[in-house]
């Protein structure tokens, strides 16, 4: 078991199913999950106060590991746009590979928020992904 650690950030990822017709997200749990369907992978981030005498840098990332068998949608920013939803607070960059999503920040403020992003599951059902991280750097 993954002992966690508070150094500063707190990351929750949840899962949701994009419900296709009604723009609706549905929470989802991460077993039975249907191929071809698209899903949310939605990580929400809070910095907060550190103790004293602490330094904290100017540049953070959040990263959220894709899940095996599930590919990240290339158009996803259209799709979260048809559900009003972003992909990250404005100022993140963001660079996607096949295993992982990570979004760059330049501040705390930017830090602070959801990131999102869209996938398509490959293969029906159960998936597991590794821990969703935040660190300054």
């Amino acid at each position: 078991m993954i002992k966690k650690v508070d150094r500063g950030f707190k990351v929750e990822r949840k899962y949701y199913h994009l419900v296709p017709g009604n723009k609706a997200i549905e929470p989802v749990e991460m077993d039975n999950l249907k191929s071809g369907e698209l899903y949310l992978i939605k990580a929400s981030s809070s910095v907060s106060a550190l103790p004293k005498n602490t330094v904290r840098n100017n540049y953070y990332f959040v990263e959220l590991d894709i899940p095996a068998g599930m590919a990240v949608v290339s158009e996803d920013r259209e799709v979260l746009e048809n559900y009003k939803l972003k992909t990250a607070p404005n100022g993140a960059n963001r660079r996607v590979t096949p295993e992982k999503v990570r979004w760059y920040m330049t501040d705390e403020y930017h830090a602070s928020g959801e990131f999102s992003v869209v996938v398509r599951a490959m293969y029906p059902g159960d998936y597991s992904a590794g821990v969703a991280n935040a660190e300054d750097f």
